[in-house]
């Protein structure tokens, strides 16, 4: 994800789109600051000794040759009362043969390529040493010494998306803006120079409540609706989400009165799939679902339900069924999904995450390992 091309960052943008906001807490950081504002004028595309990636950690709806990257709006009546999130992942490294001791990148943003863009979250440990938010939030500053341009510095940078007025609101974009300067010297001098990019725009759009699309934060549910019934996804580490739930075309279990399909996709930049219960992401995804008791048929208990859920993998074309989970839970064989199955002694009991709620929905808390569409 750190190795693409470096020409599709170069923007043919102004200065004067970024906001001249620099951090306040010392007068050394304004002053630098006022100096990377300076140099910017004159500066021409390239950056010396550095190899600098700045890339949208969203969903891409278009390809790779033709990325497209897409997040919906908080705040409308589709996005359920949730606040969504843009993010990009950020990427320095010295991969040449030339020392650079010190580095100073700047990042700001722009919305519809004005400012002032969107503040960026302040979440514990995820900036490196060396990097400072404005006292506003509106721009990062980082200076980054030999040790770490050799090592490579990776991190991202996360926003809330903006409230919609209205489910009829257009389209905006999102831009994240970035200068640095490397070594000491004119603009124009090895290795020095000062750069100002823009990466690749986000757009924000508002979508129908049956599907959305965010960066989600770790930990943190995002959720979609369809007629009162309710898909949740709730990742172990911050990931792309595209999530929709739709009504199935396919013949329906005689259980419910319509099916349902639940389609998840998360997939890095490079459009490989993020595999979660592995070495390197130990924690399973977690799918919850909620289906509506007007959804199903009088019969239906949650003890025969939740044995005919089914999954069809994102390189599959025939759906399989869900297993129940095994003690622990953990997946059982080389199934790549399981649903965690009700407490026999207490159906109520939401401990397990397979339960029925007080008004008689159904809920079903399905593991998993990547993406995927659940017929239920």
């Amino acid at each position: 994800m750190h190795q693409s091309d470096k020409d599709q960052f170069a923007g043919g943008s102004s200065f004067s789109r970024v906001v001249g906001r620099t951090l306040r807490s010392s007068a050394s950081a304004l002053a630098l600051g006022m100096a990377l504002a300076a140099s910017c004028l004159s500066a021409k595309a390239g950056t010396n000794g550095l190899t600098v990636n700045v890339t949208p950690l969203v969903p891409n709806i278009g390809t790779l040759a033709a990325p497209n990257y897409a997040v919906s709006y908080s705040g409308t009546p589709a996005a359920l009362g949730q606040t969504l999130h843009s993010a990009y992942h950020v990427f320095v490294k010295n991969e040449t043969n030339s020392t650079v001791n010190t580095a100073w990148l700047k990042v700001t943003s722009s919305i519809n390529d004005l400012p002032p863009g969107l503040p960026f979250l302040e979440i514990a440990g995820s900036l490196p040493n060396g990097c400072q938010l404005s006292m506003d939030k509106l721009s990062l500053l980082c200076v980054l010494d030999a040790s770490q341009l050799v090592a490579g510095v990776s991190f991202d940078l996360v926003m809330d998306n903006p409230n919609a007025a209205s489910n009829t609101t257009p389209d905006s974009t999102l831009n994240l803006l970035w200068t640095i300067q490397a070594g000491q010297g004119n603009a124009g001098a090895n290795p020095s120079n000062v750069v100002l990019q823009e990466a690749p725009a986000i757009t924000f759009s508002v979508n129908a409540p049956a599907g959305l699309r965010s960066y989600v934060l770790k930990g943190q549910g995002f959720k979609v609706n369809n007629g009162g019934s309710e898909t949740t996804v709730t990742p172990p580490i911050g990931v792309p989400v595209d999530l929709k739930e739709t009504v199935s075309s396919h013949s329906c279990s005689p259980m419910y009165k319509k099916c349902l399909q639940s389609s998840l996709s998360i997939k890095k930049p490079d459009g490989s799939l993020y595999e979660f219960g592995t070495a390197a992401i130990p924690d399973l995804l977690q799918i919850d679902l909620l289906r509506d008791k007007s959804t199903l048929k009088p019969s239906a208990t949650i003890y025969s339900a939740y044995l005919v859920l089914r999954y069809t993998a994102d390189d599959a074309t025939t759906s399989v069924p869900i297993l129940a989970c095994n003690a622990g839970p953990a997946l059982p064989g080389a199934e790549t999904r399981c649903v965690v199955p009700p407490n026999p002694a207490l159906a109520t009991d939401s401990s397990t995450g397979t339960f029925v709620d007080p008004a008689g929905h159904l809920h079903f808390r399905v593991l998993g390992k990547s993406n995927g569409v659940i017929d239920w």
